[in-house]
């Protein structure tokens, strides 16, 4: 099953636009399959998958997937406090610095902020292809906010 197109209005553009959705084919196989949503379960959801897929983005391999990542997803490299090439690792380039004023804060009470390059990420996780809430999933990762 296919992954509906996720719309993002853009404050600076006033227009709405199509998000680059990462890894959009894993997640269509991950969660718009049977046998995804199972290797899901049994395997990438478990924390150990994450300390292992952790561990890899900080090995220095994994720096020549940044500049893959930049231009696949669009990243403005204006906007980073030091070059590409001085990352060790992925890690280290996805948690990077910016300079001042590159992304000044909306005061509006009625927005939503998100301090990433792209939209709420976090809330994909919890949505499901057909645009229902997990609850499970919602009251997980706010437990995981405070513990």
């Amino acid at each position: 099953m296919p992954l509906v197109d996720i719309q993002l209005y853009n404050r600076q553009t006033k227009s709405l636009e199509k998000e680059t959705v990462f890894e959009k084919r894993v997640m269509e196989l991950a969660y718009g399959t049977s046998i995804g949503v199972q290797i899901c379960q049994l395997l990438l959801k478990k924390p150990w998958f994450s300390h292992l897929y952790g561990w890899i983005k900080r090995q220095p391999g994994s720096k020549t997937a940044i500049h893959l990542f930049v231009e696949k997803y669009g990243i403005d490299t204006n906007e980073i406090r030091q070059p590409l090439e001085k990352f060790a690792n992925f890690n280290e380039f996805f948690i990077r610095e910016l300079v001042d004023g590159a992304r000044p804060i909306d005061n509006t009470p009625e927005h939503l902020i998100s301090p990433s390059d792209k939209g709420p990420q976090t809330l994909r996780g919890i949505i499901r292809m057909d645009g229902n809430l997990q609850l499970w999933g919602l009251l997980r990762m706010l437990l995981h906010l405070w513990i």
